[in-house]
């Protein structure tokens, strides 16, 4: 009896493992999988047509937050940074219990046809709580954006530029990339234009001493070494708002 006890609660031991484990590879897979513009069948050449990618080139952004879902996604056409054209905005919510994280082939493929996609890693939208602050976090950024003319010289330093420069203060040198605002992370090493090292140190050449006003009361100086021409590779996440 005690043999066919433990036979049994092996069994169940060996079953409820291969439930977790099925149960967590379901929840890694894609709830639309990565192939599915060339399984699924269309009716005409229009549904063909904007089944396939369009065609932007699409970059996407990984925005961390405090609020309850964690982060949003943003899909946009990366032509975005480079130009003032208005794209429309699509929110995706969810009330499966399938976050956009799940959806990133159909996000990415909204995109394509100029699209920007925004969504959050919200379990659940009985309220729409994630699709209102979806909305809100694009009108903040259109709101404090601003259009950024880099008017620097080959052997300036301007705008995605990483920068190397000595502080005699403390005798050390210190690397910066000079990003746009929505980009600034001193933390990371990354400087706004806007901020104090951002404006001392656009537009000079190495070998050039500028000072940096913190105040009105102190500033310090730096001396360029060295200017390497970085280009924004969309790789430098976003501040958050």
């Amino acid at each position: 009896m005690k043999k066919f006890v433990k036979v049994v609660l092996i069994l169940i031991l060996v079953i409820i493992i291969i439930v977790v484990v099925t149960l967590k590879v379901l929840s890694n897979r894609p709830a639309a999988p990565s192939n599915y513009q060339q399984t699924t069948q269309t009716g005409g050449e229009i549904e063909a047509k904007y089944l396939a990618n369009g065609p932007y080139e699409v970059s996407v952004k990984e925005e961390e937050t405090l609020l309850d879902f964690g982060k949003f996604w943003i899909y946009y056409p990366s032509k975005l940074t480079e130009t003032d054209k208005k794209y429309p905005v699509i929110v995706i919510c969810n009330g499966s219990g399938t976050p956009l994280s799940k959806y990133p082939t159909v996000a990415e493929h909204y995109a394509s046809w100029g699209f920007i996609v925004i969504g959050t890693e919200e379990m659940n939208s009985w309220n729409a709580f994630g699709a209102e602050m979806s909305i809100r976090y694009l009108e903040r950024m259109i709101k404090t954006a601003h259009i950024i003319e880099d008017s620097s010289g080959e052997d300036e330093v301007g705008l995605f530029n990483t920068v190397t420069v000595y502080v005699p203060e403390d005798d050390e040198e210190e690397q910066y990339k000079i990003v746009t605002t929505v980009r600034g992370n001193s933390l990371e090493g990354l400087i706004s234009i806007d901020s104090p090292v951002g404006k001392a140190l656009l537009g000079h050449k190495v070998g050039d001493a500028v000072s940096v006003q913190v105040s009105e009361t102190y500033s310090y100086d730096m001396v360029i070494k060295k200017i390497e021409k970085t280009v924004d590779d969309g790789s430098d996440g976003i501040r958050r708002f």
